[in-house]
């Protein structure tokens, strides 16, 4: 089996030869863990897996800078957000929400401390305007 892990061919039919070998040769439980594994390996191209890089997740700051959103003229830190999923009438989005949930509160920047409104939070997660500032 290792054999044919190392070998390079550059057929396809070469390819799915090696992978009907490995797939014969697989027996107990490694045998299934080899199989899942060929499986997935073949499955994720056809399927337009794309890694997620780290430039996707957050944008990269600048040192001393934070990301903020703004709620009635304060700026709130995302570090002290979270997002939860409204289950009210006529709402089904995505919130912010004050992290700390034993207090349901954030501290603005400028140090005013705000209550989690309920329901809608501090605003819809698609309709806020997430910004960088210094700090």
């Amino acid at each position: 089996m290792e054999t044919e892990l190392n070998s390079s061919h550059n057929s396809s039919t070469d390819n799915f030869v090696s992978a009907g070998r490995i797939v014969k040769f697989a027996k107990g439980p490694f045998g299934l863990v080899t199989l899942a594994a060929l499986v997935i390996v073949v499955a994720l191209p056809f399927l337009g897996h794309k890694p997620v890089s780290s430039t996707q997740v957050a944008p990269t700051l600048a040192k001393n800078q934070i990301q903020i959103i703004s709620y009635q003229g304060k700026e709130i830190p995302l570090s002290q957000l979270r997002i939860g999923h409204a289950h009210i009438p006529n709402c089904d989005a995505d919130h912010y929400h004050a992290l700390n949930t034993s207090t349901e509160t954030v501290t603005a920047l400028d140090g005013t401390v705000l209550y989690d409104p309920g329901n809608c939070g501090f605003g819809k997660v698609e309709e806020t305007k997430v910004t960088s500032v210094s700090q």
